[in-house]
């Protein structure tokens, strides 16, 4: 017996280049017949409060379906493989992410791919993370808050890292194989013309 695919949850900002790479995401989705809730914002001043809206997206999302898991990726994702590994019986983590040792970053929780048990301790974490990427660290990378935040709750929630293929960057990643979800960076491309605009481009 399998269990329920979660619900996949992304969001972008209005009037950007992320207009673009969404669609390539949203055709991933489709492809293999996978249920998404997918949101536009408008900007919220800089590339940064516009990337750590992410965690509001999860929590409206855990609040949005509840008994349904949260599968959250960025807006310039594209599923490559169907995602098997959340339908099996013997995937019982509370949150996973991949972390990856970067020769600049040993260690890294990457906040492409995040999974989300619908339960009350995780919904808990997630309303921890809102208040740290939106109010008190808005500065910081939403990635390094939450990998804190698993860090000091890791005895009331069950940790599991995905598989790199879960996770791949698409140009820093090249030794990965067959990615499942991969990711093309597209910050890289927009973030400083985003900045420029205040949040805009």
């Amino acid at each position: 017996m399998s269990r329920e695919m979660p619900m996949i949850v992304s969001h972008y900002t209005r009037n950007t280049g992320y207009e673009r790479e969404v669609l390539k995401l949203s055709a991933s989705l489709a492809r293999w017949g996978l249920a998404s809730d997918i949101t536009v914002i408008d900007s919220l001043g800089s590339w940064r409060a516009n990337s750590n809206y992410c965690s509001v997206i999860v929590q409206q999302a855990l609040a949005r379906y509840p008994g349904r898991d949260v599968l959250r990726v960025d807006a310039d994702a594209v599923f490559q493989r169907y995602p098997d590994l959340f339908r099996h019986e013997d995937f019982t983590a509370d949150v996973a992410a991949h972390v990856h040792d970067f020769r600049w970053h040993p260690r890294e929780l990457l906040g492409g791919t995040l999974f989300f048990r619908n339960t009350p301790a995780v919904r808990v974490i997630v309303d921890s993370w809102v208040v740290m990427c939106m109010k008190l660290r808005p500065q910081e990378r939403n990635g390094d808050l939450l990998q804190e935040l698993l860090h000091a709750f890791k005895n009331q929630i069950t940790f599991a890292e995905l598989p790199a293929a879960y996770c791949k960057i698409f140009d820093l990643m090249r030794e990965v194989p067959d990615p499942v979800i991969e990711h093309f960076q597209a910050s890289r491309r927009f973030k400083r013309l985003v900045n420029a605009q205040g949040g805009r481009i």
